[in-house]
Formats: C-alpha cells, structure tokens, sequence
C-alpha cells in the first residue's frame, strides 16, 4: 500500500512540472498562482526524495542512473546552444511578411517614422488583461524597429486611479509620450499610431492653406467632384487644414507652410499672382492642380508665374495608347514608372489620372531652381495640343506639333538658394470623392504634401479593403504551442525511448 502511495505521489508531482512549465509559458503575469504552484512543486519533490532517500541512494550509485544522467546533460547542452541560438535570431529578426497586401508587418512609411525617434517614446496600454495579446501583437512591429519604445500594459480594471488621471473614456486606449509630449488614441490600428508618432514628433502641425472662391472642389460637400474625403485623410494625417481667399487677402498668412490651388474653374486676378509671388519669395512651398482647358485658357496669367519659377503646366491632353484605363482610348493614363525623387522614388503602387495635361521644367532667368519628374507616361505617349480631334473622337498624334513621350504628369521643384519648394500636377481630380476607393492616388498627393512641408516621413492611408486578414495567437496560445512542440514531444519521444530501451535489455 505505501509503494503504490508513494509510486502515485511521484506521479503526481512529475505532472506538476508539466503543469509549472504551462502556466510560466502562458499566464506568467499572474505571478501569485505561479509562483505557488511551482514552490508547492518543490516542496513536494523535496519530500518525495527524503522519504525515499534509500531507494534513491541505490538508484544514483547504478548504472543506468550513469547514463541517464549523461543523456540528460547532452541534452541540456543542445537545448542551451538551441537557447542561445534563438534569442540571437529574436534581437536580431528576419522578416518576410508573405501575405499579398503586407498585413503582418508595417509600412514604409511607418518603418521611417519609428527609426526616427531618438528618445524614449513611452507607450501605455489601457485595457482588459484579456485583449493585452491583441494589442501586444501591433505594438511589438514597433519595438522590433526602435527599441526606444518602450510599453507598460495596465489592466485598466485594476488601475481606474490611472484611467481616471489620463481621462480615458473609452477602453482600450494606448497613451503616447515623447519629448514631453502627450497623444492618446482608442482606435488600435496602424494608421492611428503612426500619425500619433508623427504629431508626437513635429515641433508643429504643418499648415495648408487651400484657396477658394475660384468655382474649384469644395473641401465640405461630399458630392463625387468634391474633395471632402481628402481634407479628412489630411487632417487625420497630422495636417491643419484652412481656407484662403485670395483676393481678399493682402499676404498669406505667416503660419502657412502649404498654399494649395486645386481644380480651380475660372482664372486669377493680378492682384492674387502678386500676393502668390510675394508668398513664394519668403521661401515658402506651393502645389497646383491643374486640369486641362478644353476652350479658352484662363490660367493664363497663373501658368507664367509658374514660369518664371522654373515650373510649366501646359495646356495639353496626355494621350498613353500603353497605359491606361481600359475604355479610355488612352485619355486616363495609368503611371507605373516614377522618377527619383523623395516624394516617388520608393513609391510601388499604380496612380491614374482622369484627363491630364503634361508638366516639364521651365528655365527661368529669374529664379534658379532644380526640377524632377514624378510620374511618367509611356514612351508611345504624347501630348494632343488639338482638341478638337477630341471633341470629334479621333485623337491621333501629329508630328511636329504634338510632343513625343514620355511625358511627366507631375513635377517637384526646389530653388537652389532659397527654401521654396513648388509640386505642379497637370491634373487635379484623381483625388476628388468619386475616386476614395483609389487610396494609391491618395497616398502619391500626401506623399508631395510631406515633402513641401520639409518633413520626410510619410504618413499612410489605410490600405484599401483587404482580402486576407493577419494572424493574431494570444500569449496563453503561444505557451500552449511552445509547450507541446518543444516540452511535451520531446519528453514523450525521451519516454518512449527509454521503455524500447529497456524492453531490448529484457528481451
């Protein structure tokens, strides 16, 4: 009766060991549980060995005890070279993210806001103990890119002192703190993380002046010609967006980092070109948007301003036979080659645009400047200067009046010295409302904003509605795994080993 006790009670706490390694895989936050399970686990082996001291006596002085102490200590020299070989592989990843839109891993964009902090970024999780895994798993892309992030988890059932002090209304929600410097956020994505680093990270919010009053989109209305859907992927991408009348105002205004013309209908007055020169001679940054005139040109006076800065819009139509929207006849070019420059160099996806005009570099006697090509057409592109042969349906080109491809349909210049910066597109509705499911054409524009705003990190829109989702394994999962691929299995075939090993020394 004693043996069977004491033959079960062994049993009992070799399933303890099984059970202590478990629960530090999967649940080592509740420290208390823990910690008691594996000293009652101790305590009990403890006993076991002092009641059964003679047995074991015996046992160490044999010779299967010899070799089993062998087996074990190469084996614990291969897990150990196995440890140190995998926290090298942690400190330093490999990463590749298979899945067809990258959902497992983070943008370029985000890559280059991450690496630029160069102080401790405090981030704190406010949630339920049960959704830290989730969390853990956006959170980690960012640790793994700067290990100045630095993240607490607090449980915010525990802790309602803490929730109350940061105001938290709605859970989960993570608080960011860099350089002295508060941002709070409860939708737990990406996009909403990387605009917090990037507003954490600027001395101030870049501010775009968007002039009105000239029949162009309204910034508000949500009709498909509109740009509502812009303003608000601007604004939440850490841009002050405001309204400028043009004529009414004698200058710009100081804190204006951006002027943007966009989609303007009817032409500009002298007294606007003035105040734009005087707004470009402090040094400041311009984009403009504009569409091809299909009648008179009323822009006139706007595209020699332009001229004089070393930037030309012609008032042509970009006709691509290569690239394009099907059905088009060519009218809506699709871009697929970039030139090198800040704003497209890394850039992969694919922007198109409804009806453009061609831009190209002016050299100008008045202000010296370098320009670069954005987006470029094909070279079976030209530029139809006959619009007519549009409105009879039967563009072709013509030699010696129409230009040869390929052609650029934006343009980036800098002045050489001085600080002004001008992006000139020869389009402007490939980003109205009508075209929000077309998030590349979205991403190129902020892309040229980030740019004249002299700030090089980019922030991205959300990727467009996906057809894979990523994985997310909680931590009591990931225990679960590890403990049987690497604990349990190896145990069972240690076990089984040694049992065919006895039954051949029987037999």
């Amino acid at each position: 009766m004693k043996k069977a006790l004491l033959s079960f009670f062994n049993i009992i706490n070799i399933v303890l060991y099984f059970i202590v390694i478990a629960l530090w895989l999967s649940i080592s936050d509740e420290r208390v549980l823990v910690l008691s399970v594996t000293i009652l686990t101790l305590i009990m082996t403890v006993v076991l060995l002092v009641v059964q001291r003679d047995k074991f006596k015996h046992y160490y002085m044999s010779h299967h005890f010899k070799m089993l102490t062998s087996t074990l200590v190469t084996t614990f020299l291969f897990f150990s070279i196995l440890g140190v070989v995998n926290y090298l592989a942690f400190k330093n990843p490999l990463k590749k993210d298979f899945t067809g839109y990258q959902v497992n891993s983070l943008t370029e964009q985000t890559v280059k806001v991450t690496k630029s902090l160069d102080e401790k970024l405090s981030v704190k999780v406010f949630s339920k103990r049960d959704q830290f895994a989730n969390i853990r798993t956006l959170i980690e892309l960012y640790r793994q890119e700067n290990a100045n992030v630095q993240v607490e988890y607090i449980d915010a059932s525990l802790r309602p002192d803490l929730v109350s002090s940061e105001q938290i209304f709605q859970l989960p929600a993570i608080v960011l703190e860099y350089k002295n410097k508060k941002e709070k956020i409860s939708r737990l994505r990406e996009l909403e993380f990387t605009n917090a680093l990037i507003k954490l990270s600027r001395e101030s919010l870049p501010v775009i002046y968007y002039v009105r009053d000239h029949q162009g989109p309204s910034v508000d209305e949500k009709n498909p010609t509109d740009l509502s859907f812009l303003k608000q992927l601007l604004v939440h991408s850490s841009y002050e967006f405001k309204e400028l009348d043009l004529l009414s105002a004698r200058e710009i205004p100081a804190d204006a980092t951006i002027v943007m013309i966009w989609g303007p209908k009817s032409g500009f007055l002298k007294e606007e070109i003035e105040v734009l020169d005087q707004y470009l001679t402090r040094g400041k940054s311009l984009i403009v948007g504009l569409d091809p005139t299909l009648n008179e040109d009323v822009f006139r006076n706007l595209r020699d301003l332009l001229i004089t800065w070393g930037v030309r819009i012609h008032n042509n139509l970009v006709v691509d036979p290569k690239s394009n929207v099907r059905g088009s006849n060519g009218l809506a070019p699709i871009v697929k080659k970039f030139g090198k420059h800040p704003i497209s160099e890394d850039y992969s996806g694919q922007v198109f645009f409804p009806v453009v005009s061609s831009v190209e570099y002016a050299d100008s006697p008045f202000h010296k400047g370098v320009m670069k090509n954005l987006a470029l057409s094909s070279n079976e592109s030209w530029g139809e200067t006959n619009f007519q042969e549009l409105k009879e349906n039967q563009v072709t080109y013509t030699p010696d009046q129409d230009r040869n491809g390929p052609l650029s349909f934006a343009g980036a210049w800098e002045q050489s010295d001085g600080n002004t910066r001008i992006v000139a597109f020869g389009n402007s509705t490939f980003v109205t409302n009508q075209y929000q499911k077309m998030v590349q054409n979205y991403i190129f524009l902020n892309s040229a904003l980030d740019w004249l705003s002299g700030d090089d990190l980019i922030s991205a829109f959300d990727r467009p509605q996906l057809k894979e989702e990523p994985v997310f394994i909680s931590g009591p999962q990931i225990g679960i795994i590890f403990y049987f691929s690497v604990v349990a299995l190896p145990v069972v075939f240690l076990i089984t080993s040694i049992v065919f090993y006895r039954r051949r020394r029987v037999l």
